[in-house]
């Protein structure tokens, strides 16, 4: 008999993968924050432009290769798992494989072959072409990775892809370049750098799978091809891959076409700070399909409400104090870490906060529509966004540089998730806004504001340390107002016994705490 999939058990799942994926995600980023500023120290500015302008159009190029197939996996595994149908797991594991693999080797021998011209065409800069040579072997790595690793978090395995993509791939990039460095070879060898990294989580992805969690070479289950039905319900997706990955990087490639690569340099400052307010939304999103396509699966349609009003609300909480911090005091932030260089980026760092933090918030919107197989929607919707984001970096960055491309960014990231968000509730009548997301803003607001007006009477400069004893202060005052309003649920309160029973962290004082205010 399948196990029935209650509103408790369901929190309770993202909690025990989330809280997985978000040591794992807070060490990547970490790691890999602490990789750009190596970079960015050790590098020129115009060379720093030029590996991350490399890794943008690679990036694009690589999630674009995977023809919307991933959430292919995520919608059909836990759906034929659930019903204990292995032929057809095994099959659309195989079939992702057969679709992707030609494919990803199709795109890495024209970007081998082609890569002076899209050097010197498109970026007029021919320091990019043995980058962008080196970084095409990417292309076949991360099919190989993203096959197997979308498998394994459809198995709810989440611990295997955070070993080996946010904690092996991060830590081998990081150990090549300081070695590079050592030895010399300065920008080539951090782009060889990636490749190893690269290489490194697909071979333990690999293993993983084949080892840990469902074996795909050794075991003797006929599989069922799935060729079609991949293809079929991907197809919206492959348009929507390419149009999205376009979005995402339109900002930094019309910046290389557009500037010059010392201005994406000082962009690429800006856009990994501002990232960190996407760290926790990324790791809920990978469980967020597959819980939501098993309470489809179980007709427990109000339950999936409550999911979808919850995690938004987290989502919120996490972030508001971090946007706060990244809006009022940009500056300080990249002086501290980038040195007194990208302090130039401080504006474009304050704008895309607030496009990254409205992001992360309604991004479950576009994984609501995928598992009620509204597909089609995703490729309007990254259709139009596209668009206004060309028309937006295309009319603003003449005007004000890379202040102009984070105000594109930003006006096409909150436009990207409105529509979804209302179209989810037209299908469903479920939205992702919870009363508590404005008694979060208030307790932030007010926390903010006493904490920047004793910042401003009693210090004349900011350094790291009083930042740091300013922060704890912002989130003791945030807390406790959030508190005095109300501001948790008893699903908090489960999500708590939940995070205390996972890591063995004692929470019975704040249970307590909490529960006279609820």
């Amino acid at each position: 008999m399948v196990e029935d999939i209650s509103k408790d058990q369901a929190l309770k799942t993202i909690v025990k993968g989330s809280g997985i994926g978000f040591f794992g995600m807070i060490f990547s980023n970490l790691i890999l924050y602490v990789l750009r500023v190596i970079l960015a120290r050790s590098l020129t500015t115009n060379e720093y432009g030029v590996l991350f302008l490399a890794i943008s159009l690679i990036s694009m190029l690589m999630f674009l290769a995977m023809l919307g197939i991933g959430d292919g996996i995520l919608k059909y595994i836990p759906h034929y798992r659930i019903k204990g149908d292995n032929e057809r797991v095994k099959g659309v594991i195989v079939s992702s494989f057969y679709i992707l693999f030609p494919v990803s080797i199709v795109v890495f021998i024209v970007l081998f072959i082609f890569a002076e011209q899209i050097s010197v065409i498109f970026f007029s800069e021919p320091m990019l072409t043995p980058i962008i040579r080196m970084f095409s072997v990417i292309i076949p790595l991360f099919a190989i990775y993203n096959v197997f690793s979308i498998t394994m978090t459809s198995f709810k395995k989440l611990e295997y892809p955070v070993i080996s993509w946010l904690i092996c791939k991060p830590l081998s990039i990081l150990i090549i370049v300081i070695i590079s460095f050592v030895l010399g070879f300065g920008l080539l060898g951090a782009a060889f750098a990636y490749v190893v990294g690269f290489a490194v989580s697909a071979v333990m992805a690999v293993i993983f799978l084949e080892t840990r969690v469902f074996p795909v070479f050794r075991n003797k289950i006929k599989a069922i091809q799935m060729k079609k039905k991949l293809i079929i319900f991907s197809l919206p997706l492959i348009v929507y891959g390419i149009l999205w990955n376009f979005m995402s990087k339109i900002d930094t490639l019309m910046l290389g076409m557009m500037m010059t690569s010392f201005d994406v340099g000082l962009y690429q400052a800006a856009i990994p700070t501002s990232q960190f307010l996407f760290m926790f939304s990324s790791v809920l999103t990978g469980l967020f399909l597959p819980l939501i396509s098993e309470l489809l699966a179980k007709d427990k349609i109000e339950n999936i409400g409550v999911v979808y009003r919850t995690i938004p609300k987290w989502i919120f909480y996490f972030n508001f104090p971090l946007f706060i911090i990244f809006f009022m005091y940009p500056n300080v932030v990249l002086n501290m870490v980038f040195g007194s260089d990208y302090i130039q980026a401080a504006n474009s760092l304050r704008i895309l906060s607030l496009g990254f933090f409205v992001y992360s918030i309604g991004i479950l919107s576009t994984i609501m529509l995928t598992a009620f197989e509204k597909t089609k929607y995703h490729m309007v919707n990254s259709g139009l966004a596209l668009l206004v984001g060309i028309v937006l970096n295309y009319v603003l960055i003449p005007l004000y540089g890379i202040n102009g491309a984070a105000m594109a960014t930003t006006i096409t990231f909150i436009f990207y998730v409105s529509m979804p968000i209302f179209e989810t509730y037209r299908i469903s009548g479920k939205t992702p806004f919870h009363i508590d997301m404005f008694k979060s803003l208030v307790s932030g607001t007010v926390s903010m504001f006493i904490i920047y007006t004793a910042t401003k009477l009693f210090f004349a400069e900011l350094n790291i340390w009083i930042m740091s004893i300013m922060f704890f202060m912002f989130i003791l005052s945030y807390t406790i107002l959030m508190l005095v309003l109300k501001g948790l649920s008893k699903d908090d309160i489960m999500i708590l016994k939940a995070i205390e029973k996972k890591t063995g962290i004692r929470v019975e004082i704040l249970n307590k705490i909490i529960k006279k205010f609820i």
